[in-house]
């Protein structure tokens, strides 16, 4: 598997997303900001971010087929087929990560170099699947549907470690959680109750906010 135009096809995600929602909630996006969505994808979420909130988006990621798609699709906002360290002589209000960091070869460098993008107070807000999610691994082994750790997945974090990473960047650390709740069955009974509570330590995916000091 690599990444490419079926890899970018499969990895869409609809506009009412459940994991837009929660990053949006985290990272409070203020009208004029510039915010850098980094594995961008498609550019589903530097759509919303823009229509909805009013800020500046810039896409940029390594999928050259995705940011192909992105181009076509919302010709009025910039993505580029690059990777975060090429990025210079650049400043930005707010970094988002979705489901992007588990990818990375050497994501302390990733995080160092992101910081330095990042104005006196800027944010960075990170979803990523959550290895202590383990009933539902129990429940992708048996059913056969592995929906999150795919083959190109190099490392996977736990609430702990994800934290840690971001204060050895040099980031003070906001908010940490994991969603949604940690046992699968809850979302037959209750499906708002599933998606809207959190879950401890458990959950299927980690929710992360920073920011670098003033």
């Amino acid at each position: 598997m690599e990444y490419g135009y079926r890899y970018a096809v499969l990895h869409r995600k609809d506009y009412d997303n459940w994991e837009f929602k929660e990053i949006l909630k985290v990272l409070s996006p203020q009208r004029g900001e510039r915010i850098l969505d980094i594995g961008c994808g498609t550019g589903e979420f530097c759509y919303i971010l823009k229509k909805n909130y009013r800020v500046t988006p810039v896409g940029i990621d390594i999928n050259k087929n995705a940011i192909e798609i992105a181009s076509s699709i919302y010709s009025d906002i910039s993505f580029r087929n690059i990777r975060v360290d090429e990025i210079k002589g650049e400043e930005y209000d707010a970094a988002t990560m979705i489901e992007v960091i588990e990818h990375l070869p050497d994501p302390l460098y990733a995080m160092h170099r992101i910081r330095g993008l990042l104005k006196s107070g800027g944010r960075v807000a990170v979803s990523t699947p959550n290895r202590w999610a383990f009933i539902h691994k129990l429940k992708s082994m048996l059913t056969g549907c592995d929906y999150l750790y795919d083959p190109l997945h190099i490392q996977e974090f736990d609430p702990r470690g994800l934290a840690s990473l971001f204060l050895h960047a040099g980031f003070v650390l906001d908010k940490v959680y994991t969603k949604p709740l940690g046992v699968p069955f809850v979302r037959h009974i209750s499906k708002n109750l599933y998606w809207n509570m959190r879950s401890g330590a458990f959950g299927i995916h980690i929710f992360l906010l920073a920011h670098r000091k003033g």
